[in-house]
């Protein structure tokens, strides 16, 4: 351990200097200077576990550097060299923030227990660090301090402490999948494993073999017996996102699991059981679904033991700078890029944009503009282009004439309709895309009135 250990000199005493290293450089890494101008590039470069730092240095004051170092540094751990021990001279040291002192008449011995308790506090502070970043862990990921999202910590602190059936509610990008994720990681099944399952993801005719598994011969293409995703979990917690899509057969069967933790699989007679505890998500408003028929009311209330509603974006508009920072440094780190900044003009457009599509859409979106940056600054006006890439249309709003807090608020309300319609065609696009333009069978799949989607389609196929 101890070749490990990095030690920087500072002193205009070049005697002093050769005898420290020859004293200590067989145990540690020694790095000595006498040039004043040099230590911030050597701190730097080196990044030394105690700086060694000359009380008089020229023209130089020991202590002045010492408050300057702490002030930049807070962590870096210094003793003082001084040819006057004297306590005055200690006392003002430490004050300033060394860790100790030492005379240049100093002995080997002295020194190593000099540095082994400055390698102990450091080790200490470290330990402290890392327990006190263990306990806000759970929550580091889910970036809010609005009245709404604190709310919502408060209720999976609840549901991690209990095994009850959890129902997370909220429109899509809003994190569900996350909130599930920090239930279980902070439960006591933390050790089991954490199954997300899209329901909305699998063809109406195979969530059921997913979910509970299937026997050889069950249908067309099983070949095999297959394990569901309920055995695989065992002990573990299952997500079931977007919940709305079960269809009502496969909606019986997950109202046995929750009833007795008893399951079959598909084409099967020997009846199994679960211990998975289930955590359920929906963006749709299931209410709706059970007045429509489309969702079992008896499964709503098993799975509504303990709601947790999650808040859209333009409900929580306080949170948005701090949902940048983090996106901004997650996502840079993730391309490879240097720490973008943010005009604070821009952050004001991305405060007013309403974010149809949330956190997921402001993701996709800083991650572009990261690209798009110029010297790793995002300016006001690219952020106004792509949030809205028709922004060119609203500039009549915002004549000399026309800049009134009326207008500004018309022309937010137009950029969400926009926002909205593009979702909606892209939509629209690839699901008339994946049924080769069957309107029928697409509404069907999706448990929608035909008339719905049909209305859609005139809407933006006209």
């Amino acid at each position: 351990m101890s070749d490990q250990l990095t030690l920087l000199v500072v002193d205009d005493d070049a005697d002093f200097l050769r005898d420290f290293k020859f004293l200590i450089g067989d145990q540690y890494r020694v790095i000595t200077t006498s040039d004043v101008k040099q230590i911030r590039s050597l701190i730097k470069e080196f990044s030394p576990d105690i700086v060694f730092l000359d009380l008089f240095l020229g023209d130089y004051s020991g202590l002045s550097l010492l408050k300057q170092i702490k002030k930049e540094l807070p962590q870096q751990a210094c003793i003082m060299i001084t040819e006057h021990g004297s306590i005055d001279t200690a006392v003002e040291a430490i004050k300033s923030g060394a860790e100790n002192y030492i005379t240049k008449n100093f002995n080997v011995k002295e020194i190593q227990g000099f540095i082994e308790q400055v390698l102990q506090k450091k080790l200490q502070h470290a330990q402290s660090e890392a327990l006190m970043e263990e306990s806000f862990r759970p929550y580091r990921e889910l970036i809010g301090q609005s009245p709404p999202m604190l709310q919502v910590k408060e209720k999976i602190a609840l549901a991690a402490q209990n095994d009850f059936t959890v129902l997370i509610s909220g429109e899509s990008g809003t994190g569900k999948e996350l909130v599930a994720r920090l239930i279980h990681k902070n439960s006591a099944r933390a050790q089991e494993i954490f199954l997300p399952v899209n329901c909305g993801a699998l063809p109406a005719n195979l969530i059921e073999s997913e979910l509970f598994g299937h026997e050889k011969g069950a249908f067309t293409g099983a070949d095999k017996r297959k394990l569901g995703k309920f055995e695989i979990a065992s002990n573990g917690t299952m997500f079931l996102d977007e919940i709305s899509e079960l269809s009502l057969t496969a909606q019986v069967k997950l109202l046995r699991v929750l009833y007795n933790k008893e399951f079959e699989r598909v084409g099967g007679t020997t009846v199994l059981r679960t211990n998975a505890r289930i955590i359920a998500a929906s963006n749709k408003d299931l209410n709706t679904l059970m007045a429509e028929g489309r969702f079992r009311e008896d499964l709503f209330y098993r799975l509504n033991v303990f709601p947790i509603e999650l808040p859209p974006l333009r409900q929580r508009r306080e949170d948005i700078p701090l949902l940048l920072e983090y996106i901004l440094r997650k996502k840079s780190r993730e391309l490879g890029k240097p720490q973008t900044q943010l005009e604070p003009s821009a952050i004001d457009l991305f405060k007013q944009y309403d974010w149809p599509g949330n956190i997921r859409e402001m993701e996709n979106i800083v991650s572009r503009l990261i690209i798009l940056a110029k010297d790793g600054l995002i300016t006001s006006a690219m952020v106004a282009a792509n949030l809205q890439p028709d922004m060119q249309e609203t500039r009549d709003y915002f004549s000399d004439e026309n800049l009134t807090w009326e207008n500004l608020n018309r022309a937010k309300r137009k950029a969400s309709a926009a926002a909205i319609e593009k979702v909606e065609r892209e939509f629209l696009d690839k699901l008339l895309q994946k049924y080769d333009g069957n309107v029928i069978a697409a509404a069907k799949d999706l448990g929608l009135n035909k008339s719905t989607l049909y209305r859609m389609v005139q809407k933006y196929r006209k």
